[in-house]
């Protein structure tokens, strides 16, 4: 099949945001991007007046957008990065001839907080110095994920686990989770390095779960033992010369102080 015209991707594009919306079948969605891909990829054969119209540029922009939500939406992060990485042609090389994108800072957002789940930190601080002053200081999009950044480099885990509850949308929750997932592995190995046991409530409050089925499936994962009749956890317990990017017994002071505030505010 032939890759659609402008006015037949303009369509897709109206009927796939549809699909979407209305959580319709996937493949018929993929369908719809891979169709969409063509579009774009026959854009590079267009001759240099036509492929820098703006109509052609702005419609581009729209559909790298709405590749990048569904991409996360359905976990797809790879797919995600792609899209971002060419939405930043849009955003930034051709900002000058083209009216500036109302979900700009919202996009920016999502990979900002994308890069600090993959610790690309120095990549971070790159797309910061990108942006403007004003959209550092108060756009929401941006704000929440230097506000994270921050509390990772303090080693402020507490104040991690509380950005679940401070997301400026309901996009941002997935990429904070796979964060905390992060956070708990290495608290389970800090656990391993600095205890025989702990009570199973201070444990659970430790890793910050939600639930004690969670814990119990984090306990099992590290294969440590449970102890219903003690209410302990006992874990496997090694010392060897790994480091790691922060102190263990920091990390177990730090969470476990916690513990009370958390029962608090569930």
């Amino acid at each position: 099949m032939n890759a659609p015209n402008q006015h037949q991707a303009t369509q897709l594009l109206v009927s796939t945001t549809e699909l979407i919306k209305n959580h319709a079948d996937p493949i018929q969605i993929n369908s719809n991007f891979t169709q969409l891909k063509k579009y774009l990829i026959s854009n590079y054969f267009l001759d240099s007046k036509t492929k820098t119209d703006e109509s052609v540029l702005v419609l581009n922009r729209r559909i790298l957008e709405l590749g990048a939500e569904y991409a996360l939406s359905t976990g797809q992060v790879e797919s995600f990065e792609s899209y971002i990485s060419q939405l930043f042609v849009y955003y930034f090389d051709y900002s000058q001839i083209l009216p500036p994108s109302e979900q700009k800072c919202y996009y920016i957002g999502l990979y900002l907080l994308f890069l600090l789940t993959q610790n690309r930190i120095s990549d971070f601080h790159l797309l910061l110095e990108r942006l403007e002053y004003s959209e550092i200081e108060s756009n929401q999009f941006i704000v929440h994920p230097i506000k994270v950044e921050q509390a990772l480099m303090e080693g402020s885990y507490k104040k991690v686990y509380l950005a679940r509850n401070n997301v400026p949308s309901p996009s941002f929750a997935f990429l904070v989770d796979i964060l905390m997932s992060t956070i708990r592995n290495e608290i389970a190995k800090c656990a391993n390095e600095s205890y025989d046991y702990l009570p199973i409530n201070d444990a659970k409050s430790l890793l910050f779960c939600n639930s004690i089925d969670e814990f119990y499936a984090i306990a099992k994962s590290n294969g440590w033992e449970i102890s219903p009749k003690e209410s302990r956890v006992y874990f496997k317990t090694k010392k060897n010369d790994e480091s790691f990017d922060f102190d263990p017994n920091v990390v177990i002071e730090q969470s476990l102080s916690f513990a009370q505030e958390l029962e608090r505010i569930v």
